[in-house]
């Protein structure tokens, strides 16, 4: 009888915890270029009842490989936004109050990163439609510290979102 309890009380837990990691929508909200910068801004959004916690993307987290900028051009070729000369491979992110943060019901998190133009778009048509979607991929990135309540899922930008250079 206990190992049954046992079993439900888990169920419950990892349900619990799937439905409050779905409630989470990210989304680019705006890109905006100048002669010599882009920029990107988005949106992580929780659409869901419970209070979340959430790991704070920062412009770094693209060298390792934790966010992706993905661009398609009209013949679908693909590029990636790239301010790094490799991927770096991280041991584990020590998570804290300046790189983490609690978004209630409806609450919206947004944040803009910025390229240089020679840095991020050496090989890029100029001068045609562009389509940038966005990953945070947080499922295999090992956290350190108190990690009890955090949304570790993949996430990808509900739209791709219409440019050009």
């Amino acid at each position: 009888m206990k190992i049954i309890k046992v079993i439900l009380l888990l169920l419950i837990v990892s349900l619990s915890e799937s439905n409050a990691q779905s409630g989470i929508n990210l989304c680019i909200e705006r890109i905006h270029t100048t002669t010599d910068s882009l920029f990107v801004q988005f949106s992580l959004t929780n659409t869901g009842k419970q209070l979340v916690r959430l790991y704070k993307p920062e412009r770094h987290d693209i060298c390792y490989g934790i966010v992706r900028l993905i661009v398609k051009d009209i013949d679908n070729n693909e590029y990636q936004l790239m301010p790094c000369s490799e991927i770096i491979d991280i041991d584990a992110i020590v998570l804290n109050c300046k790189n983490s943060l609690y978004l209630s019901e409806g609450e919206k998190f947004i944040k803009t990163f910025d390229f240089s133009l020679k840095d991020a778009t050496p090989f890029m048509p100029k001068e045609v439609d562009l389509n940038l979607l966005m990953e945070i991929n947080l499922k295999d990135v090992f956290f350190d510290g108190k990690t009890d309540d955090l949304v570790k899922c993949n996430f990808t930008s509900i739209k791709d979102f219409k440019f050009k250079l």
